[in-house]
């Protein structure tokens, strides 16, 4: 996924891709609904945001990153803090959800 389209998607998008990586990494297959995906994907973020703040909130340079908006640069110091993570295309997607909903809101406990 590129910068630029990746940017693009709404959170509902998001969560449905995180869900169909989740679904395709647990071998469980996709042939669910779009809703249903998306609902795998808020799912899993929601049970995995207190590893999420854990591993970003309070690091300078990743909130640097997130502050200049670059994507990709995120995504590569990102990547490796996310051992969590399904599928390294997964955390992808969860940076691109990062910058979509806002590391400075899931950082203050203002996502839900």
């Amino acid at each position: 996924m590129s910068q630029g389209s990746g940017s693009q998607l709404t959170e509902h998008q998001l969560f449905t891709q995180l869900g169909t990586e989740i679904l395709l990494s647990s071998k469980m297959g996709t042939a669910v609904s779009d809703v249903q995906k998306a609902q795998v994907g808020r799912n899993w973020f929601k049970g995995h945001l207190q590893d999420i703040q854990a591993a970003l909130c309070g690091n300078s340079s990743i909130e640097d990153l997130a502050t200049k908006g670059d994507t990709m640069a995120l995504v590569a110091a990102v990547t490796p803090l996310l051992s969590f993570s399904p599928t390294g295309a997964a955390a992808t997607t969860i940076v691109l959800l990062l910058t979509r909903i806002g590391l400075r809101r899931i950082c203050a406990g203002e996502w839900s």
